[in-house]
C-alpha cells in the first residue's frame, strides 16, 4: 500500500512553507504588557492622591516629596542598572523588578504614615526602574537591528496603553476603596508579571538566534571569526570598501549587514559602498542590488 504523499511534496511551486513569528517579537509584547502596568500604576498615581489626602489630611507637598524621591531614585539607579543589565540579564532584572513593585503597592495598600508611605512607594518605584523601559529597551535593542525603530516605538505604546486603564482603577477605587484597589494592583502585577518576564532574554543568541531572525548563514560575519580589524576601522570612520571585504572571505550581505547606518547612500559599478556610519543598524539596499541574478533575498519571518 503506497503511502500518501507529504504536504511539501504535493505543495504548488508557487507555495512558501510557513515561518514562525520572529521570537524578538514574543519579547516586544512582553515589553508591552509590562509597560502597562506600569503606565496605568504610577502614570496614573495621581488617582490615589485624593483618597490618601482625605484619610490622613496630608499636604500636596507629602505627594510632591514622593515624586522628587523617585526621580532621585533613578538618578543614582541609572548607572547601576546598565552595570546589572550586563552581569545578570534582562530577564533577572525584570522578574526582581516586578516583585519588588508589585510588593511596593501590597505595602503601599498597609500604610498608616509618611514615613511608611515614603518607604512603600520608593519600593515600587526601585522595582519599576528595575522591570521598566530601561532594561526593556537594551533588550529590544539586542534582538533587532532592521526593524528596531518599530520595536521601540510598539514597545514605547505600552505606557501610553496603561494611561488608558486610570479610569477603571478610579472605579475600583470608588468601588472596593484605595486599600483593596492596591492590594490587588499589586497581587495582579507579581502574578501576571513573572510569566511575561519568564518571556524575556536578553539577547537572540541565548536561543541560538541572530538579531531580526538572519539566517544562520551570516554566524560567519561575526568579528570573532575575522582575520583582521580593518573593515571595523573603516565602518568607524564611515566608509567601508565592501568589495574588499567580500574579497576576504566575508559575504557582502553580512559586510552590509555590520557596516552600520541605516541606509546605502550610493552603490558604484566597482562595488565601491560608502555606507554612513551608525551603530550596527541593518544596510542592506546596496548589498541586495549588488547580489548576483536569482540570488534569493532573504526575508524576516513576521
Amino acid at each position: 500500500m503506497k503511502e500518501a504523499p507529504s504536504r511539501a511534496a504535493t505543495a504548488l511551486p508557487h507555495e512558501t512553507p510557513r515561518r514562525s513569528v520572529f521570537y524578538g517579537w514574543w519579547v516586544v509584547a512582553s515589553g508591552i504588557a509590562i509597560q502597562v502596568f506600569s503606565g496605568s500604576l504610577f502614570g496614573g498615581f495621581g488617582t490615589f492622591i485624593v483618597p490618601l489626602e482625605a484619610e490622613f489630611g496630608w499636604s500636596k507637598t507629602v505627594f510632591a516629596g514622593a515624586t522628587g524621591l523617585r526621580q532621585i531614585e533613578s538618578g543614582l539607579l541609572g548607572p547601576v542598572q546598565g552595570w546589572l543589565i550586563d552581569r545578570f540579564g534582562s530577564q533577572i532584572l525584570v522578574r526582581v523588578g516586578v516583585v519588588l513593585f508589585g510588593l511596593g503597592f501590597v505595602a503601599m495598600s498597609q500604610i498608616d504614615s509618611i514615613v511608611g508611605f515614603y518607604a512603600a512607594f520608593l519600593l515600587a518605584a526601585i522595582g519599576a526602574s528595575l522591570g521598566g523601559v530601561q532594561t526593556l529597551t537594551v533588550t529590544v535593542v539586542n534582538w533587532f537591528e532592521r526593524r528596531r525603530a518599530t520595536a521601540l516605538g510598539l514597545l514605547n505604546s505600552g505606557w501610553s496603553i496603561g494611561g488608558l486603564l486610570v479610569p477603571v482603577m478610579a472605579l475600583a477605587m470608588s468601588a472596593a476603596g484605595w486599600r483593596t484597589t492596591m492590594l490587588v494592583a499589586g497581587i495582579l502585577l507579581i502574578v501576571t508579571g513573572l510569566p511575561l518576564a519568564h518571556l524575556i532574554r536578553s539577547r537572540p543568541e541565548d536561543l541560538g538566534l541572530l538579531p531580526d531572525g538572519a539566517p544562520a548563514s551570516c554566524r560567519s560575519c561575526r568579528p570573532s571569526q575575522r582575520q583582521d580589524g580593518a573593515g571595523w576601522v573603516h565602518a568607524a570612520a564611515g566608509a567601508a570598501y565592501l568589495g574588499v571585504l567580500v574579497d576576504r572571505g566575508w559575504s557582502r550581505r553580512c559586510v552590509a549587514r555590520r557596516l552600520g547606518g541605516e541606509h546605502l547612500s550610493r552603490v558604484v559599478p566597482n562595488r565601491n559602498v560608502w555606507s554612513r556610519a551608525g551603530g550596527c543598524g541593518g544596510v542592506r539596499d546596496g548589498a541586495e542590488r549588488d547580489e548576483p541574478a536569482g540570488t534569493t533575498r532573504w526575508r524576516a519571518p513576521w
